[in-house]
């Protein structure tokens, strides 16, 4: 099974989205028929994009904020009242570890790698088939090289069904966070700004577990 599923250093959270109120029940509009899909490419489509640079911007500003900036060896000088090291890039020409460096530096030293992994299954035609189930993951991934290590979001869209009635049912996805707890507000945050869902704690039992793996394999 994915480590994701078993590794104690990943947050899991479940997100749920919700039908439009200027909408009928049941008659979601085409652009808003596929909410996780349209969650996932808003952020792990495009590094250039609008959105990214949002998120970016607020990956430093809490950074600076929370004095993320220093390294463990950066730590330990500033408690002998040191100088951050002359060839940082977060300052010019050295600075004393109590100073903080610029928000919009921070974010230009920040990598960040996005992907989508989008697993569509297709009938003997090549058709993909209305009912098959989908599988959509999106991966966002930064991290400040030299201080703060890569840092994960993985958004992962819940195979589609119909319900009953033939209509789709409500949206549901994963997010599983690895890294600083203090970086998942911010993804949350766009979230629940950008799209009419809810998000709350989610802790996998093993019933559940083994519910994923036994999908996994009958999927392969």
């Amino acid at each position: 099974m994915s480590k994701i599923f078993i590794n104690h250093g990943f947050k899991c959270l479940s997100i749920t989205t919700l039908p439009s109120l200027e909408e009928p029940s049941g008659k979601a509009s085409a652009s808003r028929k596929d909410l996780p899909r349209m969650i996932i490419e808003s952020m792990c489509a495009d590094v250039e994009s609008v959105s990214t640079a949002r998120l970016l911007n607020q990956i430093a500003s809490v950074v600076v904020s929370n004095g993320l900036f220093t390294s463990a060896e950066m730590s330990r000088s500033s408690s002998l009242g040191g100088l951050i090291p002359l060839n940082s890039k977060l300052y010019s020409h050295g600075s004393n570890t109590s100073g903080q460096p610029e928000i919009e530096t921070v974010r230009k030293l920040l990598e960040v790698k996005l992907k989508i992994d989008d697993v569509e299954d297709v009938d003997e035609a090549g058709v993909e088939a209305e009912t098959a189930e989908k599988l959509l993951a999106g991966h966002f991934r930064f991290h400040l090289p030299g201080i703060i290590p890569p840092q994960l979001v993985i958004l992962v869209r819940s195979p589609s069904r119909r319900s009953a009635d033939g209509g789709d049912r409500p949206g549901k996805m994963l997010l599983f966070f690895h890294g600083n707890i203090k970086f998942l507000p911010i993804f949350t945050s766009h979230i629940q700004e950008g799209f009419d869902c809810t998000i709350t704690d989610l802790v996998p039992d093993n019933a559940t577990l083994q519910s994923c793996l036994d999908w996994c394999v009958v999927h392969d």
